[in-house]
Formats: C-alpha cells, sequence, structure tokens
C-alpha cells in the first residue's frame, strides 16, 4: 500500500499548489484501485478444490490433434443448479481430451466440475509452463472436463454469433483465394487478426526481422485501411461530399474493429481515427495526445486489466512515443516535401523502437538489431499488401475475377518475406536472451525525459550528448539489470506423459537422453520451446537429443 499512500500524500499537497496536477494524481490514484479490484491476483479460494456447478461465456477456443483447450468467464457458481448465485467474473481454463468437441466463442457453458488452482510443474529451473501463461492473462484455476459433465450450452447470442460468422466469412474468403500458403498465412494474419495457423517459422523469421507488428493487427493496419477507403470514396470529396466520406470512413473503420473482435490496438486506433474525423467534420482541431488518453480512458472503463497485458503496453507506449518525439526528431523542413515524408518513415521507426524497445526486450527476451532497415522496407509494401487484400476480398464477396491480384499480391508477400531472410542473414541480427529486472523501467523513463528535453532544446550539441549518454545509461542497466546464470552441475529427469527425458546441462549443449526412440525431434521441438529461458540465461546454445 505504500505507493498509493504515497501518491495520496503528493495529491493533498499538490491541491494547494496546483489543483491541475492534483486532479491528474487522484484520476491516476483511481485508476490504480479500479484495476487493483477488477484484477485478481491469484485462485479463488471460493471456487478452488471444490465440486461445482459453473456457468459462463467462453471467449476463447483452442484446438490440437489431441485436446481442446477452453477459456471460461465464469460469472454463476454453486454446489448445484439451484444454489447457483452470481459471482465476480474469474477466467478459467478448462480442458478436454475431445479435440472434435464444437465450442465457439461467445457460447454459455454450463457444467459441473471440481476447479483446481494452476501451478507450475518445473523439472529444470526456469522451465516455461503453461501456468505462467495463464497467469499473464490472470487465470489461475483450471480444470478437465468431459462432455458427460457438461449440464448445458447455449449458443452465442445474435450479436456475438453476427460477429463469429463474419470473421470466419473473412478468414474463409483469404483461404480459398489464389493466394500462396505463405500470402494466405500473412493476410489471415494481418487482415483477418487470426494468428492460430501461422508456422513458428514465419514468426521467428519476422521476429528476428524487428517487423513482427505486421503480423498482429494494430493501429497501423487500420491506418492503412482508413486511407485505402478515403481514397476509394475521393468522387465524394470531388462532389462536396467531404463529410459524407468522413463518415463513411469511420463506419468503415468501426465495422473492420467489429468483425475482428475489437483488440485493444484497433479499439485505441478505432477511436483515435474517430475523434480525427469527428474534429474535421466539426471543423475543430484535435490533439493527438487527448485523442490517445481518451482512447485508454474508454478502453479501461470497460476493461481495467487491460493495461496488464503486453498488447495494450506495446500499442499505448508506440502511439505515445511516435506523439511526443517523432515530429521533433524529423530534422527536414516540411516544405521539402519529398525529402521530409521519407525522413518521417524514418522518425516514427525510431520514435516507436524508443517507445516499446524496453517492453519488447522484457516481454520477449530480444531486441532486433535491424529494425530500422525491416520497418522502413515493410512500411513501402505494406500499404500496397493491405489495400490489395482489401480490394481482393471485394471482388470475392462480389464474384469478380481476382487471380491477377491474387499473383501480385503473391510477388509483394514473397518480397516481405526475402526482406526478412535477408536480413534475418544478417550477422547479429538480432541479440536474444535478455532477462531485465522490473526496476531498469526507472532509467529508461529518465533516459526517455532527456531525449524529450533535448529534441525540445534544438541543440545539436545537447541531442548528442543526451544521446550518447543514454545509450551509454540503457547499456549499463541492462547488464546490471539482466539475469546472466552458468549451467548447475547437475542431472534432470523431466516427467513427460510417454516417455522419459534424462537432462545433462553443460556450457556448450544441452543433452538430452530419450526412452522416446522415433521421436528425436519432436523431443528437440519440445525441449526448444520448454527449456528456452533456462537454455538463454545461461547461454547454452544448442540442444542434443540422443534415444
Amino acid at each position: 500500500m505504500w505507493l498509493p499512500l504515497i501518491l495520496m500524500t503528493i495529491a493533498v499537497v499538490m491541491i494547494f499548489i496546483n489543483r491541475y496536477a492534483a486532479i491528474l494524481i487522484l484520476t491516476f490514484l483511481t485508476g490504480m484501485t479500479d484495476a487493483y479490484l477488477s484484477v485478481p491476483n491469484g485462485p479463488n479460494q471460493a471456487l478452488s478444490n471444490r465440486e461445482l456447478v459453473i456457468e459462463g461465456n467462453i471467449t476463447e477456443v483452442k484446438t490440437n490433434e489431441t485436446t481442446l483447450r477452453l477459456t471460461l468467464e465464469v460469472d454463476h457458481a454453486g454446489p448445484d443448479t439451484i444454489s447457483m448465485v452470481r459471482i465476480k467474473p474469474h477466467s478459467v481454463s478448462l480442458v478436454s481430451n475431445n479435440p472434435e468437441f464444437e465450442a465457439e466463442i461467445g457460447q454459455k457453458l454450463k457444467l459441473k466440475t471440481k476447479l483446481t488452482p494452476l501451478t507450475a510443474i518445473r523439472d529444470l529451473p526456469d522451465e516455461i509452463d503453461f501456468a505462467d501463461f495463464a497467469a499473464r492473462k490472470q487465470i489461475y484455476l483450471g480444470a478437465f472436463f468431459t462432455r458427460k459433465q457438461i449440464i448445458a450450452i447455449q449458443p452465442p447470442g445474435h450479436l456475438r454469433a453476427l460477429l463469429n460468422s463474419s470473421s470466419e466469412q473473412l478468414t474463409r474468403c483469404i483461404s480459398e483465394s489464389a493466394l500462396s500458403p505463405f500470402a494466405k498465412e500473412f493476410m489471415i494474419s494481418a487482415l483477418a487478426g487470426d494468428t492460430s495457423d501461422l508456422s513458428d517459422t514465419s514468426r521467428k523469421l519476422f521476429t528476428n526481422a524487428g517487423i513482427s507488428h505486421v503480423l498482429a493487427i494494430s493501429g497501423l493496419h487500420v491506418g492503412i485501411i482508413a486511407f485505402v477507403i478515403s481514397i476509394l470514396l475521393w468522387p465524394l470529396y470531388i462532389m462536396g461530399f467531404g463529410r459524407v466520406r468522413n463518415i463513411a470512413t469511420i463506419a468503415v473503420v468501426w465495422t473492420y474493429a467489429f468483425i475482428i473482435g475489437f483488440p485493444a490496438s484497433v479499439a485505441r486506433a478505432a477511436l483515435m481515427a474517430t475523434i480525427y474525423l469527428a474534429g474535421r467534420l466539426m471543423q475543430r482541431r484535435s490533439s493527438p495526445l487527448n485523442s490517445l488518453a481518451f482512447a485508454a480512458l474508454c478502453i479501461l472503463l470497460f476493461s481495467p486489466e487491460a493495461i496488464l497485458q503486453p498488447g495494450f503496453q506495446l500499442s499505448f507506449a508506440a502511439v505515445f512515443a511516435i506523439i511526443v518525439l517523432a515530429g521533433r526528431m524529423n530534422p527536414v523542413s516540411p516544405r521539402k516535401r519529398i525529402a521530409y515524408n521519407i525522413a518521417s518513415y524514418v522518425c516514427v521507426t525510431l520514435s516507436a523502437v524508443i517507445g516499446t524497445g524496453l517492453l519488447t526486450v522484457f516481454y520477449f527476451h530480444s531486441f532486433p538489431v535491424y529494425f530500422l532497415l525491416g520497418n522502413i522496407l515493410s512500411a513501402l509494401l505494406l500499404p500496397f499488401v493491405i489495400g490489395g487484400g482489401i480490394a481482393m476480398i471485394i471482388f470475392n464477396f462480389t464474384g469478380l475475377d481476382s487471380t491477377l491480384l491474387c499473383q501480385v499480391l503473391n510477388l509483394l508477400c514473397e518480397a516481405i518475406k526475402s526482406t526478412c531472410e535477408f536480413i534475418t542473414a544478417l550477422p547479429g541480427s538480432s541479440i536474444d536472451g535478455i532477462y531485465l529486472q522490473k526496476w531498469i523501467i526507472i532509467p529508461a523513463a529518465a533516459s526517455f525525459i532527456a531525449i524529450k528535453l533535448a529534441l525540445d532544446s534544438k541543440e545539436r550539441k545537447s541531442i548528442c550528448l543526451t544521446s550518447v549518454a543514454t545509450v551509454i545509461l540503457m547499456i549499463s542497466c541492462c547488464f546490471i539489470a539482466s539475469d546472466c546464470l552458468t549451467p548447475e552441475p547437475r542431472i534432470y529427469v523431466a516427467r513427460n506423459k510417454h516417455h522419459t527425458d534424462i537432462i545433462f546441462p553443460s556450457n556448450t549443449e544441452l543433452k538430452i537422453v530419450t526412452t522416446a526412440p522415433n521421436e528425436p525431434l519432436n523431443v528437440t521441438s519440445r525441449a526448444e520451446f520448454r527449456y528456452r529461458d533456462y537454455m538463454q540465461k545461461r547461454n547454452i546454445p544448442s540442444i542434443n537429443v540422443d534415444t
């Protein structure tokens, strides 16, 4: 409670000095309190280890060859169907060994089961477990269930059903097109927001090139879509119907956000676009920072726990940094329009990396070195890819032939892929195995403020000195904050359902002797995922599996 008490004391003092600052501090304190009350920080003891009837809405569905995993937001519970009462919503993880069981997002599910706390089972230090990923989503309880345990399942509401149907049609339209397999992967991820079918090779390729954000729908995609729609509606502007054009653009942006399920990045971009275009409709100027703050306020009012999600943090940090730094970093005069626009690409990319670089390293333990090259090249191609994808979807829905357009899109997607492969092949394309402690945010915030003040002064000497000092400070802090360990002189026996793994760690490799005679590749792939943090923290470069 020390942080809220300090903030409350500062707010009381600031009332007599600066009421505006006091209001800001109290608002921030209210938001902290709301998030604390709304977000669970551990398993609910009233629901744990008891045979209960639970009811809630399915919010996530994931299937593989052998299992089905559901995320259920439980809002009713009780010892039986008659004694059920409304409870504070809690997300739980449900697993079934029947992957053919049909479930979709938005369905209401009622079943009798025993929820138990999700605890990470680690045979090696720093081993990755599902419970770690679940805790990031504030999921602390889970259970296995069978079809017999289900008491009732209701179809999703009309709005949710329409949303699911629209998303499925969009994905099916892309899947049934004449695009190449990689182009379909890319389009489904970048336009439909479905990354479930994206291969691990593609993910790693884009991550190492520093452009993984193009695979996840963000404000960049929404901005491109709004730009494409405004170009298509240009005749309305010429005919004197500029307001109709802006209203239509807002409607299309929100329709698109609705179809893909309102992720935080898209909701933020849609709100900012709406505020900007509404300002033009009313012939008033809009403040980018005010628009960003309003978008954050709207999202957090309905979902306070979103502030703890990496996607929310990365999205708002990137836009905040672009608004604050990009314009000040551009050394070219706006009068030189071509040179100014080219420099803007570089400045926007640098600003976004300054805003999100530390968060990226903290969450994903990796930093792409040639991010600038990858982002500049992808930024030139992405508008044509997104615009062409929209045109292809329109062609397919209207029954027009899109074969030629698909061939062009295949070339553009291959160009993006070739760019990623070229950047990844460069020496030292990414720095992996960076593990930071949370206190690193303090010098990072100080560095950001120093850069902003230096850019405001517009003195070259000040900018250079601040940039050099900031780089030195951040590199030093990263070395201090990183957890670099050496392999322990131990032998580990890893628990698996179908075989036994004996693990011998050393400085050169992770040696695994397994009783799975025909599955060395599967053992290797599982080990690369489960023991990734263990290996990177101890600089173990490779895995050697022996049957």
